[in-house]
Order: C-alpha cells, then structure tokens, then sequence
C-alpha cells in the first residue's frame, strides 16, 4: 500500500499520542495530592477459617506489646513503583499486558482506541482505508509497549474508627469494616462508566471488564489501625472540632464515630486473569477475576494521605523496588497454579 502524506501524519500522531500512555516506574512526587480511586468492595462470601502463620494478624498479637511497634515499610510517596488507579485506561492497558484483550480482534483494538484516543477515532472511523492503517499503528504500539504497561494496582477503601485503645496504641475499625481473613477485593474503575465511551453507553461501553475481582495469594485481616499517640491524639482533637459544632441535641458517641473517618490503601501486582465474575456494585456488569499478591498496605486519617497512620511493605526492606524472599515463593506459587491461564510480568 502507497500511503500518502495524510496517512503518514495520522499513523505517526496516533503512535505519538499513544506513547504518552505507556506505564512507567518512576518516582511518585510526595506532594501530590490523590483522591481515592472508585468503589471497592471486600468480599466475605468465601472466608478462610484459617489464615496461614506466616501472615502477621494485628488481633493476634500479645496483648501486652502495643501494635504500633509493629509497624514497618515505608510509605508509597517514597517508594519508586506507581501503582495505577483503576481508570479505564490504566485497565485496559492491563488487559494487553496480562493477554486478556485480542490483538487479531478489531473490536478490541477500536475500543482502546476509543478510550485512549476518541477524537482520532472518531475523525477516522468513516474511512475504512485510513482506520485499517490506524488499527495497525495501534497493534504496533500495543506490542511494542505492552511489557511496560503497568500490572500494580492501588485499591482505596474509606472505613470508619472507634476509640482509640491507649494500650494497644490502635485504634479499633468499626465493626461494619473490619476486614476478618479476606482474599477477595472487588475493584471498580474510578471513571463513570454509565457516561459514553466515545459516544457509546451501555453493553457497547464494556467490551473490556469495568474492573477487577483480586484474588490474593493469602487472606487478609485488619481489625485495628496502630497509629501513634501523638498522631492519634491529634486526628481526635481535629475530629473533635467539627463534632463541636454540631447541635448539642444531635451529639452522641455513635455520632463521634461517624466522623472518625479514615482511608485504607492496598497496594497489589496482577498476575493473571481467570474468567469473568458478574460484579457486586455494578449492575449487569462483569469484572475480571485476577490473580494477585499484596505488596504493601497504608492507612490515612485524610483523603489527601498527608496524615500516615501506618504502613507496612511486603517488598525487600533492601529495596523499596525489590520484592522479598515472601512473596517471591507467592509470586512462584501464582505463577505454577496458574500456568497458560494469562500472561505474567
């Protein structure tokens, strides 16, 4: 094929434009404020009865040795991976590095191009020659980038705190929140996906899942959060601020709690799919089940993560970009039981 000046210009802004999205390990800048990303929903249908003795529970620790001594890791704002919110175009780059989405089907690689370059898309569509090209383009791109797309995922769930315990130095989850020996996260892409998708809506707008069911290679428990007293004693007088100024016939200790709120960050590495699970919080929607393993674990007394309450790292205590003796034999074990079922990296 002859391809004239025209064709040449969209194929070269089109790989361009692509190479803006391809998934990088950098740094994360510190001052940069994050909002939590969509819904997440912990799953208690399928509990362990057990958790294996390798995992550290904060209730089964002596009750004598305060927990906050436990802590450990440092926080994500130093810590050299970026784990992705779960937008639309950080999930499909996704489903490219783990096999899930097609490169042979068309649909596939037009409903990337829809999410990640609608305006091209649409300007190109009407012509069968030009978007042949543009197709093509993008299969190149997708191959070319698809073991830097990111497979580190960020879950953000808000949860709810009672009183502080001054022995435990923790302060206890309500119990509408606690997290008792769970293995199953469901994460929903942070977009709207009842708005268009490129002008589409409805079945058109989920050719890929709107998100994801992770599975964690072990269960995972969090009945209390160990804060510091200096930094507990100031979250509750900040809290106890905004109580003051609500009516005095409307206070009450239930009413304290609801504005105890804080936020909890799992941080997590895609290994590979398995099927389709039909979503909890997303009517008629499907997600994808995925194989993963916990990498670290934060909790903040704000949206913006400024007040870190704790943090601990399942990676090499060496290196913050290095995984530990652990989770290496978790990563092998993933990889072993799920052998051909999706692509590793």
């Amino acid at each position: 094929m002859v391809l004239n000046k025209s064709s040449l210009f969209v194929m070269f802004a089109l790989v361009f434009c692509l190479g803006l999205l391809s998934g990088q390990v950098y740094a994360q800048d510190a001052n940069k404020k994050v909002k939590p990303t969509g819904p997440v929903l912990a799953d208690f249908s399928e509990p362990e009865e057990k958790a294996p003795d390798s995992v550290v529970q904060l209730e089964d620790l002596p009750p004598d040795v305060p927990v906050a001594d436990f802590v450990e890791g440092t926080p994500q704002s130093t810590r050299k991976y970026i784990y992705e919110k779960a937008t639309l175009k950080n999930l499909s780059n996704l489903y490219w590095a783990m096999g899930y989405a097609d490169l042979a089907n068309d649909q596939h690689i037009d409903h990337y191009l829809k999410i990640t370059e609608c305006e091209i898309f649409r300007k190109f569509v009407s012509s069968e020659f030009e978007m042949k090209e543009i197709r093509e383009a993008t299969r190149k791109f997708i191959v070319d980038n698809r073991n830097e797309f990111s497979t580190r995922f960020e879950l953000v769930q808000e949860i709810l705190l009672r009183d502080y315990d001054l022995k435990r130095r923790a302060f206890k989850i309500d119990p509408r929140y606690q997290i008792q020996s769970v293995r199953r996260f469901e994460l929903v892409t942070s977009d709207n996906i009842f708005e268009a998708v490129c002008g589409q809506k409805g079945k058109a707008s989920m050719i890929f899942p709107p998100g994801l069911i992770l599975e964690f290679s072990r269960p995972f428990t969090l009945t209390y959060i160990p804060v510091p007293d200096d930094i507990a004693l100031a979250y509750i007088e900040e809290k106890n601020k905004r109580f003051q100024k609500i009516l005095d016939k409307a206070k009450s200790q239930e009413k304290v709690y609801e504005y105890r709120k804080a936020y909890l960050v799992l941080y997590a590495k895609a290994f590979a799919f398995r099927k389709l699970e039909p979503s909890t919080t997303i009517r008629g929607a499907h997600l994808l089940q995925t194989m993963a393993a916990l990498e670290g674990v934060e909790v903040y007394g704000d949206p913006g993560r400024k007040q870190l309450f704790y943090s601990k790292s399942f990676l090499s205590n060496k290196s913050p970009t290095e995984v530990s003796e652990q989770l290496l034999k978790e990563y092998a074990v993933l990889k072993e039981k799920y052998k051909a079922e999706g692509m590793f990296h």
